[in-house]
């Protein structure tokens, strides 16, 4: 995304021509956020994959002269079919965490009753291999929600604890998803989500991907443990991040089509990849 725009404010087909296509050089452009160079004519993803993926936003709140750019960071433990340059994506969420600046004012943390919560996801792409010979993984827009049940892609977003859309999702006993933060205000918000997601990767390995992830997400309070706090978020504004690079996406498959582990990984629940995040994506 250049500065100054995002493709998912734009349009779908934004999001890979900002990334970058292939290039006939054969080593992997900077715009797909990796240093790796380009793993050749890797031709199927059929498997199971760890995916992790970077969202930043900027939001603007008050009583902070700077714009913050928090992130969120998601792993997935899914299952990837393929149909020629067709790919399907069919899994779940496994954890989830909110990464503060340093020195921020106020620190979110997501509980694990809402961080592990397994959460299903099912999306369509492609796998394209170029005549330079590198493999270019799309995953075009898609849209979730969280914490109520509605069109994702037309209905507003529900503003009060009584509209009917909204559900307890993460079996807390509060309406929508819930996040505790600490600092300048301490308490819970109870809120609704919307995330708006598009992926352009590329293989750095047979079983690695690393791209680049155009990210939106939008809120709304619904509740929460203190005036200060919902009247604080009432005032802040949030936006997608427009730099290339702060938002990322990458992807490591842990076992083929058949079941047979890659890399002699054993991983075969959302604990397991709990365990080994850090291992699987080194920093």
């Amino acid at each position: 995304a250049a500065c100054g725009s995002s493709p998912i404010d734009n349009n779908p087909d934004a999001a890979s021509a900002e990334a970058g296509q292939p290039q006939d050089t054969g080593v992997a452009p900077l715009s797909y956020c990796t240093s790796k160079p380009a793993a050749p004519n890797v031709a199927s993803v059929a498997g199971t994959w760890v995916i992790r993926i970077l969202g930043t936003q900027i939001v603007k709140a008050p009583l902070v002269a700077k714009p913050l750019y928090p992130k969120t960071l998601f792993y997935m433990l899914v299952n990837m079919t393929q149909s020629g340059t067709d790919i399907v994506v069919d899994g779940r969420y496994c954890d989830r965490a909110e990464i503060d600046e340093p020195g921020s004012l106020a620190t979110a943390v997501i509980p694990d009753k809402w961080a592990h919560t397994e959460k299903t996801v099912r999306r369509p792409g492609t796998l394209v291999v170029g005549a330079d010979g590198v493999s270019v993984l799309t995953l075009p827009l898609f849209t979730e929600l969280a914490g109520a049940v509605f069109d994702p892609n037309t209905d507003p977003l529900p503003t009060t604890v009584s509209d009917p859309r909204v559900i307890d999702e993460d079996n807390d006993g509060h309406p929508g998803i819930t996040v505790n933060l600490t600092g300048i205000v301490n308490g819970s918000l109870y809120s609704v989500q919307r995330q708006v997601t598009a992926v352009t990767a590329i293989a750095v390995a047979p079983d690695r991907f690393e791209g680049v992830l155009d990210f939106k997400s939008e809120q709304t309070v619904l509740d929460s443990t203190s005036t200060t706090l919902t009247a604080m978020y009432g005032q802040s504004t949030t936006s997608p991040d427009p730099t290339v690079c702060d938002s990322t996406f990458a992807m490591v498959r842990i076992a083929d089509a058949a079941g047979n582990p890659s890399g002699g990984s054993a991983i075969s629940t959302c604990a397991d990849v709990r365990a080994q995040e850090t291992a699987l994506f080194p920093q």
